[in-house]
């Protein structure tokens, strides 16, 4: 993966003096300010604060590690690239902003890659989704339920992704999502439908199947 370093991320003169010791302490909207102007080294501290959480997300939609870095490196390229019409006073957050990045990117590369996805590559499922999925142990049962996700429309795993995997509120959540509480609520409800369908298929109906 390219870093800030990479030449496409322009020159920098870094930050100047105390800033350079005291960049990991600086906010979000200083960071982008910063980079904004050109400043590599506070590029590099936005990544280092964010590139590893976005690839998990990423991976956790389009299920390949190599994909998930791709588009996370993508969403960052943005930063760099737009960082000047970054509003600080805006209604979103950098985090929620970069996050909604990401998920947009992984729908659409996973729709593009719909067939080239391997489902051996997904990290280890959280230790509690909803109803039957908080008691998944075993590996072979952790394949099905890996497969029964696959089989999501590309959406509906976004926000599993969101809600389960990384724990969001449900406000925060459907923010990235650009849905409305409420119409994040209804996505859930038919992701946990359909998980559970799928897990039907595979034979499993109670919680005490996947125990």
């Amino acid at each position: 993966m390219k870093t800030a370093n990479d030449s496409r991320y322009g020159k920098s003169e870094g930050f100047a003096g105390s800033k350079a010791e005291s960049g990991a302490a600086l906010s979000d909207n200083d960071l982008l300010e910063a980079t904004a102007g050109g400043d590599r080294a506070a590029f590099a501290v936005l990544m280092k604060r964010y590139l590893a959480r976005m690839v998990t997300l990423a991976q956790r939609v389009v299920f390949d590690r190599e994909q998930a870095r791709e588009i996370a490196q993508e969403a960052f390229l943005r930063v760099w690239q737009h960082a000047h019409k970054w509003n600080p006073d805006g209604s979103a957050t950098f985090s929620t902003w970069l996050s909604r990045v990401v998920i947009n990117l992984s729908i659409s590369r996973r729709r593009r890659f719909r067939d080239q996805v391997s489902l051996d590559v997904i990290e280890e499922l959280p230790s509690e989704l909803a109803d039957s999925f908080d008691h998944i142990a075993a590996s072979d049962k952790k394949r099905v339920v890996r497969e029964a996700l696959e089989k999501l429309p590309e959406r509906q795993r976004a926000a599993v992704a969101l809600y389960y995997f990384d724990d969001l509120p449900q406000t925060q959540a459907a923010e990235i999502m650009e849905m409305t509480p409420r119409a994040f609520d209804s996505l859930i409800v038919r992701a946990r439908v359909n998980l559970k369908k799928h897990l039907s298929d595979f034979g499993f109906r109670r919680r005490e199947d996947l125990s």
